[in-house]
């Protein structure tokens, strides 16, 4: 039985263009009205109070998409020599989420990195890189896609809160941010030192 879910709603949802629709038993679904292309829309799932919001996400041709549900494990900038290597730039800034709340769907190809732990997994028609899945089992997804569907801004609560390997970076960086010199259990880069 369908029935009208009824949820609070504040102004920040509201600004975005969010509103509610019906849902089956203790399930509520909000999604964005305002969406132009089905590769760029977000929902929050309710389930049992807890809000876990979902984003999906879509290739440069839109023949690849993935489901980002709930939050991500860390959002960082990766300085080490790995990803600059595998991504192809200086910083990966990005975002890292458990296999299954990362789940990808359509003509995906997968890359095994030839000497470490780690994979990449990119659109089979346009190339474009969706995830990578790190030593870890997580699924690094890549802040462009993100700010992509977010109308080419990144939103504030996915913003990198740490840099990674640090010392290994190409390119010195001036924020805020802790700067971990290895991973974010290690010491941290002070200036000057």
């Amino acid at each position: 039985m369908l029935r009208a879910l009824a949820l609070p709603c504040n102004s920040k949802s509201r600004a975005a263009g969010w509103r509610s629709v019906a849902c089956k038993g203790e399930r509520g679904l909000m999604q964005r009205s305002d969406t132009a292309r089905s590769d760029m829309f977000a929902c929050a799932q309710i389930h049992g109070g807890a809000v876990n919001e979902s984003r999906k996400l879509a290739c440069l041709c839109g023949a690849v998409t993935i489901d980002l549900i709930g939050e991500p494990a860390a959002l960082a900038n990766c300085h080490c020599g790995t990803c600059r290597d595998f991504y192809g730039t200086s910083i990966l800034s990005a975002s890292a989420w458990p296999a299954d709340r990362a789940v990808a769907s359509g003509a995906l190809q997968v890359f095994q990195h030839p000497h470490k732990q780690m994979s990449r997994a990119f659109c089979a028609t346009c190339g474009e890189t969706l995830f990578g899945t790190n030593r870890l089992g997580m699924r690094v997804v890549p802040n462009s896609l993100l700010a992509r569907a977010h109308d080419g801004t990144l939103p504030a609560e996915r913003q990198p809160t740490m840099h990674l390997f640090y010392r290994h970076r190409v390119i010195d960086v001036i924020d805020a941010l802790p700067k971990y010199l290895d991973g974010w259990d290690g010491p941290v880069f002070e200036a000057g030192n």
